[in-house]
């Protein structure tokens, strides 16, 4: 009869420590799902902010497009504004001394016009 309690706290003891055994498997197996987990959202995140930082370089980029032909559009505009005026001066010296007169603004006052 001792011998059958002995057996039986043995036996006892196997299955306590097999369930331990399972319990310690099954809480190894669900940290590493959980770091998985993680590690897939980490990842996941870190591409949605590499995708983000990519549109935001790409609409930087077309931003300074579209500035920069704004300045070479700008640029044309006042660069043919100042060879009008180049030419209208080049004209008004160029009439006789009796038509500068008649009407036509003098390069000084024609000068703070413009600056004004």
């Amino acid at each position: 009869q001792e011998l059958y309690r002995n057996h039986r706290a043995l036996d006892s003891r196997e299955r306590k420590q097999q369930r331990r055994a399972q319990k310690h498997a099954i809480d190894r197996l669900l940290t590493q799902q959980q770091q998985q987990y993680h590690l897939q959202l980490t990842q996941a995140q870190v591409k949605l902010a590499q995708d983000q930082v990519i549109q935001c370089a790409e609409h930087v980029g077309r931003i300074a497009a579209l500035q920069s032909e704004l300045v070479a559009h700008e640029a044309k505009q006042l660069g043919n504004q100042l060879e009008e005026q180049r030419q209208q001066q080049q004209r008004m010296w160029q009439q006789p001394p009796s038509l500068q007169h008649q009407h036509q603004p003098q390069p000084q006052q024609q000068l703070q016009q413009q600056q004004q």
